[in-house]
């Protein structure tokens, strides 16, 4: 790995444990004093957001004081969403934030790999094959490396009990990486920045999940159910806070109280007592240069005073000093030394009362443009305490001020606007890995501050504030953006054998930007533009450009488009990803849009369709030429339904919206009377379990799916209407799938049901539950599996052209039962 490479990966492994601050309560600078004397550290190791177990964090932060981390090795992005539309790259940055916001709740730090979450995985061999198996490898070791556990716990077995291949490989990579980061001969270029480190022991944190119990005699066990009275809070209840931070999983928790005990085998390292860290000092003293400084603490907490916090700087000060004078020859030493240099100036900092910001006039800004930043500071204790420097970027203010008892000093300054490194900036090194730049830079601001004689850094990210009439004061992260965003007015375009015009949308982010619009398509399909010259005078306009699109000999191809600015290439599309328990994020993607030709010919087919979660494929089928209207609770009504000839229902629709329980006996009337009613994937679990069956015969809903796209797919019943018309469908139409054939089955089916498709995966036996049809009536019932909301945006005709045979089924399809 080169040095750049490697810096990279370091920054890739930023950590959030720290926000806007200043407004620590005495409870809270107390329980942090109590930390200051520890020097012990657990690595909590798994592969996505939402597998960590918060209980056992939230106790080991907050109970037994250790820096306790949570390393997950993927961000999530081949996961779903209960919440919102976002997929993919998007949907990895909305969970890499929840994982943050977690770990702002319960304590503990978040580091990240670079692995890929290509999805759901049937065995660590596949996982291990798509992954980069060394790269992540060496994402561990060297997190290892850098915080220096005494113990790594799992969440999942090397033996496969955790079910999936992601989990099963994380597990496996953690033994791995425990032999590897106390080996100098293993990933050496490392060595410039951390020491080799050899852990403690590697722990199995076992389960009673749905997929099994794997607790067992002669395990170790922890009661993790305990009561902080310095938070007011059981551990039970702060771990369940954190847990509901994993919105988008559906993982809201109720908190618990009392008794909560947590199992542990020991897969690694030396023998244990009855405790997990048995035989090891947890204490700062374990270290002799540091027993001077144990004492020193000791007696900070004893003096400190709740109601006037501020009177133990003048002890924390010496501590501060006597920190900054230790040698620190051994790596331990200085490991330690500088965390705990960066604890005691937080505690200094706290105590005072400082608050410290800058602000933005707004929340975005092209670089190199000058805005008013604003800058404050105040002081809210009586402790004497000096403003020496801020520095944004180049920079620097020197007002050297004395920060007078809740005095606030201000200072606006007309700043250029620069990339800067920033502290937190984990969704903008998420996307360095996938090779794209997703978020844009932040810009950071320092600030040097004096107290009691100890000049101390801290760090702010410049942010933007707002006054909201319902949620009161709004913070907003800043971004640096190019000058010019540029979107297509649809993600996919299909284009049926015909020449489309496609609209491009070109707006402006600052004043008085002049360009070329460029656009550019895959090779085989056929585009009528030119270059084309654009200017526009105000920040916030926006202009038309329009191109022709024909498929030529090609099914499928992407339209890409730029504009040529002062000399530089901008082909940055812009997105929002805004919720009320992540910051605000901004998703940068190249401006482009999917393109396929299923050759369809849709006829008069009126669709109602109930919208999932996160569900795009009514703007796909609007796309291939349907009429599509969204219907709502009060719209399923036997009169209303006349209108359509079919109805379909998105992903998890009816995991998410109770009223469709109730509404199945209309639905079912519209079959009856000669529609048809096509159910895609719903989840039978704790995330909205099903207790009825959304079709007219019994089946159930099973966790059975097939993740190789590119499995082998046989026709069940080829003579069947939904592989014949108005579409002939042929194994050419199981092509270029994206992620996986599809999810959550059928199982338990009723004979009245034809089982139109058969597929497995490698070395499984056959599933033939993944699209099912049953005649009703005069109409026809669908569930289907085939995972259809990722390849109708991905542009995939073959999705496109099975869809619509269903669409279209003829009344009472029952043909060719090959059961």
């Amino acid at each position: 790995m080169k040095r750049t490479a490697l810096l990279a990966t370091l920054l890739s492994f930023s950590a959030v444990t720290h926000s806007q601050t200043g407004s620590r309560s005495s409870s809270d600078i107390l329980h942090r004093m109590q930390m200051l004397n520890t020097a012990g550290t657990v690595l909590y190791l798994a592969a996505h957001p939402d597998d960590e177990n918060t209980r056992l964090i939230s106790y080991l932060a907050n109970e037994r004081l250790l820096r306790t981390a949570y390393l997950s090795l993927t961000h999530g992005e081949g996961g779903q969403n209960l919440i919102g539309s976002e997929q993919g790259e998007a949907l990895g940055v909305l969970r890499t934030q929840e994982l943050l916001a977690a770990r702002r709740t319960d304590g503990g730090e978040q580091y990240f790999a670079g692995a890929a979450d290509f999805g759901y995985s049937k065995n660590p061999g596949e996982t291990l094959g798509k992954w980069d198996r060394e790269k992540v490898l060496g994402e561990i070791v060297l997190i290892i490396r850098r915080l220096k556990p005494d113990v790594i716990v799992c969440r999942f077995p090397t033996t496969g009990e955790g079910g999936h291949g992601h989990h099963t490989a994380s597990a496996m990579l953690a033994l791995e990486a425990f032999d590897a980061a106390a080996d100098k001969n293993k990933y050496p270029e490392q060595l410039t920045y951390f020491s080799t480190w050899q852990c403690r022991r590697v722990f199995w944190n076992t389960f009673n999940f749905s997929s099994g119990n794997t607790i067992g005699p002669g395990q170790y066990t922890l009661d993790v159910g305990g009561f902080n009275p310095l938070q007011g809070k059981s551990y039970g209840e702060i771990a369940a806070e954190s847990r509901s931070m994993h919105k988008s999983q559906g993982f809201g928790a109720a908190r618990q109280r009392g008794t909560s005990i947590e199992y542990f085998r020991l897969l690694k390292g030396d023998s244990t007592g009855n405790d997990l860290f048995s035989s090891i000092d947890l204490s700062l003293s374990r270290f002799t240069e540091f027993g001077k400084t144990s004492r020193m603490i000791s007696e900070c907490f004893d003096q400190f005073k709740p109601s006037e916090p501020h009177r133990s700087i003048p002890a924390l000060a010496k501590v501060l000093r006597n920190l900054r004078s230790i040698k620190d020859d051994d790596a331990a030493v200085r490991h330690w030394k500088t965390r705990k240099i960066k604890e005691c100036e937080d505690l200094m900092r706290d105590c005072a009362g400082l608050w410290t910001e800058i602000t933005a006039p707004r929340s975005t800004s092209v670089e190199g443009e000058k805005l008013n930043l604003k800058v404050s500071v105040l002081n809210r204790s009586a402790a004497p305490a000096k403003l020496k420097h801020v520095s944004v970027g180049s920079v620097r203010f020197s007002p050297d001020v004395p920060l007078a008892a809740n005095q606030t000093f201000t200072l606006s300054e007309a700043v250029e606007i620069k990339k800067t490194a920033s502290r937190d900036n984990i969704s903008f090194n998420y996307s360095a890995y996938a090779g794209k730049k997703a978020v844009p830079p932040h810009v950071a601001a320092t600030f040097v501050i004096e107290i009691e004689g100890e000049s101390i850094l801290f760090e702010e990210d410049l942010i933007y504030k707002r006054s909201d009439p319902v949620k009161g004061e709004v913070v907003e992260p800043f971004y640096i953006i190019p000058p010019v965003d540029i979107r297509f007015n649809e993600d996919v375009y299909v284009i049926n054998n015909e020449q489309k015009t496609i609209g491009i949308i070109i707006k402006a982010n600052a004043d008085n930007v002049k360009g070329v619009v460029r656009t550019s398509v895959t090779k085989g399909w056929k585009i009528s533009s030119r270059d084309s010259a654009f200017e526009i005078g105000r920040a916030g306009e926006e202009l038309s450009y329009t191109v022709s699109v024909s498929s030529g000999n090609e099914k499928k191809g992407e339209l890409q488009a730029a504009a040529i600015v002062n000399g530089t290439l901008h082909n940055s599309s812009l997105e929002f990803l805004t919720y009320d328990h992540i910051p605000r994020q901004l998703i940068q993607r190249p401006a482009s849009a999917k393109l396929a030709d299923p050759s369809l010919k849709p006829g008069s087919v009126k669709i109602a369709y109930v919208e999932g979660a996160g569900d795009a494929v009514p703007a796909c089928l609007k796309q291939a030429g349907y009429s599509v209207t969204t219907i709502t609770e009060g719209q399923i009504a036997t009169e209303k339904l006349r209108d359509y000839d079919a109805v379909v229902t998105g992903i998890r629709a009816f995991n998410v919206h109770d009223h469709l329980h109730k509404k199945m006996n209309v639905l079912l009337e519209f079959v009856k009377q000669g529609g048809n009613l096509i159910v895609q994937y719903n989840t039978n679990s704790r995330v909205g379990p099903l207790a009825f069956t959304p079709g007219p015969y019994p089946f159930t809903i099973s966790r059975q799916r097939v993740t190789d796209e590119h499995a082998n797919v046989e026709f069940h019943a080829p003579a069947h209407p939904a592989l014949n018309s108005p579409n002939r469908i042929g194994p050419e139409d199981f092509e270029g799938w994206v992620q996986e054939r599809g999810i959550y089955f059928a199982k338990d089916i009723d004979p009245k049901y034809q089982k139109i498709l058969r597929m497995s995966d490698p070395g499984e036996s056959p599933e033939d539950g993944s699209l099912i049809i049953a005649p009703y009536g005069k109409g026809n019932f669908v569930y289907t599996g085939l995972a259809f909301f990722r390849q109708l945006p991905a542009g995939v005709p073959g999705a496109y052209r099975l869809f619509a045979n269903l669409l279209e089924l003829p009344e009472a399809a029952n043909h060719d039962r090959a059961d």
